[in-house]
C-alpha cells in the first residue's frame, strides 16, 4: 500500500509507514524506525571546507609566495638559513593576512562544490582546478581591496587554493532511511 504522506510503498499489513504515518488512524505519529545517528562532523559539512582552507591556505600561500617564488626567480642558492628562520617566524603574520582570502575561498569552494555533481569532484584534478581558480579569484579581489601587490595572486592564491581544493572533498550527504526505502521501493 502506498503511504499518502510520503508515497512510500509499504506491505499491505503495515500499521505505520517509515515516515510515521499511521494507517489505521490516518494521522502522523513517531516512526517505529530508530533515529539514525549522524556523526557530528556530518552536521558541520558546511564548515568543513572553509576550515580546511583557513587551516592550510595561509601557510601554503605564504610559503609558495616567498620561498618558491625566490627559488624560481633568484635560484636555490639565494635562499639562506636566515630566510628559512624568517619564513618560520612570519607564519603567524601569514595567518593574519591570509585568513580573509582563505575564508572567502573556502566558502566559495563549498558553495560551488554543492552545485557541481559529486561525480566530477571525485576526480582530484577537477578539485585542484576548482580550488586553484577560486583561490586565485578571491586572492585577487582581496589584494585589490587591500591595495596589496598582485604578485600574491599567482604565487599565493593559486597554489593555496589548489592544495586546499585537493584536500577538501565534499561528499554527498548521508542518505536518510526514508530515501533508502524509497529507492528500494522504486527498484523493486
Amino acid at each position: 500500500m502506498k503511504c499518502p504522506n510520503c508515497s512510500l510503498l509499504n506491505p499491505e499489513n503495515a500499521e505505520r509507514c517509515d515516515c510515521g504515518y499511521d494507517f489505521p488512524t490516518q494521522t502522523i505519529k513517531a516512526s517505529y524506525l530508530p533515529v539514525q545517528q549522524i556523526p557530528l562532523w556530518n552536521h558541520w559539512r558546511v564548515l568543513r571546507t572553509p576550515a580546511i582552507f583557513i587551516a592550510i591556505g595561509p601557510p601554503v600561500g605564504y610559503f609558495s609566495s616567498f620561498f618558491i617564488q625566490g627559488i624560481v626567480t633568484k635560484g636555490i642558492s639565494s635562499i639562506t638559513v636566515r630566510d628559512l628562520w624568517l619564513l618560520i617566524g612570519w607564519t603567524p603574520a601569514a595567518y593574519m593576512l591570509g585568513a580573509i582570502p582563505a575564508l572567502c575561498s573556502g566558502i566559495a569552494y563549498g558553495m560551488v562544490s554543492l552545485i557541481i555533481p559529486h561525480k566530477v569532484l571525485r576526480n582530484f584534478l577537477w578539485r585542484i582546478l576548482l580550488g586553484g581558480v577560486i583561490g586565485t579569484v578571491s586572492t585577487k579581489i582581496f589584494c585589490h581591496v587591500a591595495e596589496l601587490s598582485t604578485g600574491f595572486v599567482l604565487w599565493a592564491g593559486l597554489p593555496a587554493g589548489a592544495i586546499c581544493g585537493l584536500l577538501s572533498q565534499n561528499r554527498p550527504p548521508t542518505p536518510s532511511l526514508q530515501s533508502v526505502a524509497e529507492s528500494t521501493a522504486a527498484d523493486g
